[in-house]
């Protein structure tokens, strides 16, 4: 976190916050990181004062702010709600700058996101619905942002914790273009794969992770491959190579009939069916010597991501459980990648990343231009290949 300078006497900035997908596994870790560290932020020249807090079909208001407690138990007693009139709430406040930090699944919040830039709201998210979109919402958020509307910030939406897009951005407005990159993008996948590897059943791995947190709200959206294109999405738009969901290649590893499950429940008890398969494939890679990924890669004109088994030397297939790595190739790098590697899931390291975007949203207090935003630039005209 870095700290803000306050002279002594002076008061703290006050910017307003309201929480999303609060009673979640990340938003229940942004609001315990949130008040733990209230007193450090408001020490910077910071008062973050959360005013509103929402799950699905309740939220509950307070312009004067509301105790820094754990979401769920502000929640208690608010009467039913819809989303519709979260957002309309949202972009009526104006006693000081307000941040939504959106910690849910939401498409429906999603798609209101440039609603709220509009109305100077800012956004401060992990979830890849925005971002990963259509591109021209991608333009359309990025323009607003970049015009002075209000932030946009969604670091944690690849590598959770890690400083992937940050770089992507950097090597952008420096000049460089990106070539190429391979990628393990999902840390639940890869959690799952060394423990199928190591002779956990298919089913157990993924019931492991998703008890952990490591996984989405409902898994099948990290077993068929969806959040990683997601992410390789994203990635590439922030590189500014134009591209759709319908260009990526996309592996699932569960077939499509249960994809169309759609109660986490009775997703994870069907996958028992699938052991055997996994088990089978996780013993040909061994005698090989190889280890299976699940791998991203852009070879400059296609994307795809899909299981690999790679040879053990190979710094893809080396990964701890939960780990992620990006390797990226640019125009001015040669032949030798730039390599990013770290922590890729768990509530506790995206919502200390969500929070690390809400503070540099949050140094400016926005007013009539996010400085961290720079100038926005269209993609260009290259797009990648279709799938």
């Amino acid at each position: 976190m870095t700290a803000l300078r306050q002279d002594r006497g002076a008061t703290p900035r006050r910017v307003d916050v309201a929480l999303a997908g609060g009673t979640g596994r990340v938003g229940t870790a942004f609001a315990t990181l949130l008040a733990e560290r209230a007193p450090a932020v408001r020490a910077s020249g910071l008062d973050l004062r959360l005013v509103g807090v929402a799950r699905r079909s309740r939220w509950r208001w307070e312009p004067h702010g509301l105790p820094l407690a754990a979401p769920h138990d502000l929640l208690g007693g608010a009467p039913s709600s819809g989303t519709a009139e979260f957002l309309a709430r949202s972009r009526a406040h104006g006693s000081a700058p307000l941040a939504l930090v959106d910690c849910s699944a939401s498409e429906e919040l999603a798609c209101g996101y440039a609603g709220l830039l509009e109305a100077g709201v800012a956004v401060v998210t992990p979830s890849k619905l925005g971002s990963a979109h259509s591109q021209e919402r991608w333009n359309a958020l990025h323009a607003l942002a970049a015009g002075g509307a209000a932030p946009y910030r969604y670091s944690a939406t690849v590598g959770a914790g890690m400083p992937v897009l940050s770089a992507v951005r950097r090597l952008r407005r420096r000049g460089d273009s990106l070539r190429a990159l391979r990628a393990v993008l999902s840390g639940s996948l890869s959690a799952v794969l060394c423990a199928v590897q190591d002779g956990a059943p298919f089913s157990q791995a993924v019931a492991d992770a998703r008890e952990r947190g490591c996984t989405e709200p409902h898994p099948g959206d990290d077993l068929s491959g969806e959040d990683v294109a997601r992410k390789l999405l994203i990635l590439l738009r922030e590189a500014g190579i134009g591209v759709e969901r319908a260009d990526l290649r996309v592996e699932s590893l569960v077939p499509a009939g249960l994809l169309r499950e759609r109660d986490p429940e009775a997703f994870v008890e069907a996958l028992p069916a699938f052991d055997e398969a996994w088990r089978a494939r996780a013993e040909a890679a061994w005698s090989a010597g190889r280890r299976l990924a699940f791998v991203a890669e852009f070879d400059g004109g296609r994307a795809r991501a899909e299981v690999r088994a790679l040879p053990e030397s190979d710094p893809l297939a080396s990964l701890r459980p939960g780990e992620n790595r990006v390797e990226i190739l640019t125009a001015e790098g040669g032949a030798v990648p730039l390599s990013i590697s770290g922590p890729g899931a768990g509530p506790e390291v995206t919502a200390a990343n969500v929070l690390s975007d809400l503070l540099d949203a949050a140094r400016g207090a926005w007013g009539a231009r996010d400085a961290g935003a720079g100038r926005y630039e269209a993609p260009r005209e290259r797009r990648v290949a279709s799938a």
